[in-house]
Order: C-alpha cells, then structure tokens, then sequence
C-alpha cells in the first residue's frame, strides 16, 4: 500500500506540472508585462523614428535632438529622462553615430545611471548604433560602429543591449545614408519593442527582412488643395520643402497643410530649406549683427525677413561661409585654438545643431568641447598638445581644458608643437 501511494502521489505530481507549464504560471513563454511607458532619447535617427513610425502607445516619450551626442545625452536629456521616470518605465537609449570615439564615455555613464535607475524600478535598454550607407554618408564607417557596438555590448552591467545592426544590416533603405527611410525606421521600432516586451528573438529571416515584423508602407492620401496661411506662409513653398528635403516625401505624399504644420512645428528649428528665395541658413551666414541680435533664435531669423529683411534688400540665399564669426566667449579670446567653419565641418552634429549660430557653437565648444578634447581648430590639437608635451603631463594630467588654456595664454608664443604632422 505504501508503494502504491507513491506512485499516486508522483502521478498527480506529474499532472500538476503539466497543468502549471500549460497555464504558463511554471516556466512561463509569453510577453513580460506591458511598460507602463518607453522613454526614448538619442540623436537625429531618434527624431526621425519618432516622425515616422506607428507606434500605437499614446505613453512612448520621446527625448531627441539633432546633431547631439555625448553632451547633450549627459547635460539635457538626462535631467529630462529623470523627470520621466516612474516604475515600471523602460529607458530607451541610441546614441553614438555622431560621437563613436566617446564610446567610453557612453558606457560608463550608461551603466551608472541604468543601476540607479533599477532601483527605482526603471529597466535601461541600450540600442546599437545601426549602419550607414557609406555611398553617401562620408562622417562615420561601419567598421567604426561595429567597434562601438562591440563595446556597448560587452561593457553591459546594469543596462540590456538591443542588437537591431544585426537584424537590419542587409535590408536598410537610407534617405541620405545616415537617416533611414520610414519602413526602416518602423523594422527598428518594431524589433526595441520586441525585446522590451520579452517576446521571441526574431528569426534569421526576420533578421534578413522577412515577414515576423511587417512594415506599413506609407500610403500618402491626397488632399484638396488649400491655402496655407499662418506666420510663416511667406517663407513657406510645398514643392521647394520637398526639393530640398526629399525624406519628407513619403510622409506628407501632397498634404501640403501637414507638411506647412511640420515645418513650423520642427522644419524651422531643424533648418530646413522651405523656400527658392530664402535659406535661413545662408541668412544666419551673412548677417553678424542680426545673430548677435537673435542669439540663435532660428525663428526670428525667418520673422525678421518676412517683416524687413526682403523689404530693405538683404540677401536671403548664396551665403555658404560665415561672415565674422565670434571667437570671443567671456572675455575670452579662443582664437588661438577655435575656428568655427573648422568646427562644424569636422563635427557634423554640431553643424546640424548649430548652422548659422556662431555665439551657440562658441559656447558648446567653450563648455563642452575643450574638455571633450575635440579639435577646433587645424593649428590646435589638444590630443596632440598634450603627447608632444611631456612637461605639461606631470601638471595637467588628462584635463584636456587646462593644456588649452595654457596654450593660449603661453604654448602659442612658445611655439610648442600643438598638431600631428
């Protein structure tokens, strides 16, 4: 009797186990519970995907600029996610194609703030930087964002990293090389969600483009036409805003009033060309007194044209290099080792942030980009500066802003070697 009440017993075990693997409450295989929101934050790619893809979540946060990197991650967007917080969030972060020598620096601060916010009940997802089309795209390789991307990946302590490169790497579409086009941008999407929601790993073929996440293609509806009226209407032109900004055709098909919205809601501030007769970019370049006036207010610049600018004759396009750019920041004159055309030339996210702003890209540099160690000037090399000096080592160690100071106040009259070559 005592054996066979075993036996009952292990059977009715067995029937337990299989009931719970059924029910999913052992082992369970499905979805992990719903975010109670996303926070997404990176640079222009971010914007982007925030523009084009169906996201179906009225909760997704997102907290993107253009042209940024580092500093503005670890400076702006950070105070901003903070505030965002609330448990059971996720963190989305996608940073990097602009700055991957910062990769370092990304990591650390990465797993940094992911373990704060664990405790808080906050889960952090690091997405790789995806690839370029390097066709078109001249600022970044790919072998340089495989290199970023192996970092990321095995520094990861308190953050979980989401390999979209891999999954898109054969079937991307690009409008420019670096920013993608909308289906591809809704595939990226589609997968962060996928591994934030703890579904199934995708396939190989849904790696490959295959079908596990389908993209809605965009299908532009016809509007009427219509008059578009609003401040901005002067420098406002549908067929010139889809000539100079060809990703945008896509989105807007022939609505114009949806595509009016866009560039006064963010066309503006992004720079965007709207116009045959005006380039606010061009009339940022050629007016000093009107940018000591505007303070890099992209706005104005717009206002003061339609009210005066065209009126009293000023020049609104051909003005490719900037006239008389300030190199005096505080008193300060940072001459010896910045030069702005040089600056936004050699960082592309900067001329995307501030095109036409020389008080804004002075000030970043001044603030940030010293200490960086970013190069601003082809005479003055800070990395340099500091290996061809070995006296200044001892003193400054790797403060990159203090080997600038002293260049300027004695290294340049010195005549101390400051560049590679």
């Amino acid at each position: 009797m005592k054996r066979a009440g075993r036996g009952i017993k292990r059977r009715l075990a067995a029937l337990l186990v299989a009931v719970l693997v059924s029910a999913q409450l052992l082992f369970p295989t499905g979805t992990a519970a719903e975010p109670v929101k996303m926070i997404f934050s990176g640079d222009s790619r971010t914007v982007g995907m925030n523009m084009y893809v169906n996201t179906g979540n009225d909760n997704d946060e997102w907290i993107a600029k253009v042209g940024m990197g580092y500093s503005y991650f670890a400076n702006e967007a950070m105070p901003q996610i903070e505030s965002a917080l609330e448990q059971g969030a996720v963190v989305i972060l996608n940073y990097g194609v602009n700055d991957v020598s910062d990769v370092d620096l990304y990591v650390n601060t990465y797993n940094e703030k992911a373990e704060q916010w664990k405790n808080m009940g906050v889960k952090t997802y690091v997405v790789s930087v995806n690839p370029v089309d390097e066709a078109q795209c001249s600022s970044v390789k790919n072998s340089e964002i495989r290199k970023f991307n192996d970092k990321i990946k095995k520094s990861a302590r308190s953050y979980t990293y989401i390999d979209t490169y891999s999954a898109i790497v054969d079937s991307f579409n690009t409008v420019d090389g670096l920013h993608f086009d909308p289906g591809t941008y809704q595939k990226i999407y589609d997968i962060i969600v996928q591994y934030v929601k703890g579904m199934a790993p995708l396939t190989a073929q849904a790696e490959r483009g295959g079908n596990a996440t389908p993209t809605p293609k965009p299908t532009p509806t016809p509007k009427p036409e219509v008059k578009i009226t609003g401040e901005f209407a002067d420098v406002f032109d549908f067929d010139a805003y889809m000539k100079y900004n060809p990703e945008l055709k896509a989105r807007f098909g022939n609505d114009k009033l949806a595509a009016y919205q866009d560039f006064a809601d963010t066309g503006m501030a992004m720079r965007r060309r709207a116009s045959e007769e005006f380039d606010v970019c061009s009339y940022m370049n050629e007016y000093p007194e009107l940018r000591r006036k505007y303070k890099g207010d992209v706005a104005e610049f717009y206002r003061d044209w339609i009210r005066e600018g065209k009126a009293a004759g000023r020049h609104g396009t051909g003005c490719e290099k900037m006239v008389e750019p300030l190199t005096v920041y505080n008193g300060v004159d940072y001459s010896p080792i910045y030069d702005y055309d040089y600056y936004v030339e050699r960082y592309p996210y900067i001329r995307d942030r501030f095109a036409g702003d020389d008080e804004g890209a002075l000030e970043q540099f001044v603030n940030y980009g010293i200490r960086e160690g970013r190069q601003a000037s082809e005479s003055f090399d800070v990395r340099a500066y500091r290996a061809y000096n070995e006296d200044l080592q001892k003193l400054f160690l790797g403060d990159f802003k203090k080997y600038a100071e002293q260049y300027m106040v004695s290294g340049v009259n010195e005549e101390r070697r400051a560049t590679i070559g």
